[in-house]
């Protein structure tokens, strides 16, 4: 598991105003969102959501490394329709990591987009 730093959640959005948005973050394989089970375990069936409120998220968001083959889709809505929503998988390391230090990937291959 690793913490995403959500500090420079407004930077990221290109705005310095306090933003109030909700998170999402939900793991897909392909274009298709993923589940897995281990025996009777359910695997990341669930979206993880976080509201951010005034540029302050709620709780910390912390994603898992995930198997090769699926990607972390976040999308980051807000009232002002900025959203952000990208596809990317954890870079390698313990983390935190900031949103812009993710690695970009394809959603059609899961694999890093040579062309972000």
């Amino acid at each position: 598991m690793a913490v995403v730093n959500l500090a420079t959640f407004e930077d990221v959005l290109g705005g310095t105003a306090p933003v109030n948005a909700v998170l999402t973050a939900t793991v897909y394989r392909g274009l298709v969102r993923a589940v897995r089970v281990d025996g009777d375990e359910v695997l990341f069936p669930e979206d993880i959501k976080i509201k951010i409120v005034n540029g302050v998220p709620a709780e910390p968001f912390v994603l898992l490394q995930l198997p090769a083959d699926c990607y972390w889709k976040i999308d980051v809505t807000s009232k002002n329709d900025a959203p952000l929503r990208i596809n990317a998988i954890l870079p390698l390391g313990d983390g935190p990591f900031n949103i812009d230090q993710l690695i970009l990937v394809d959603p059609k291959t899961s694999l890093p987009d040579p062309t972000k």
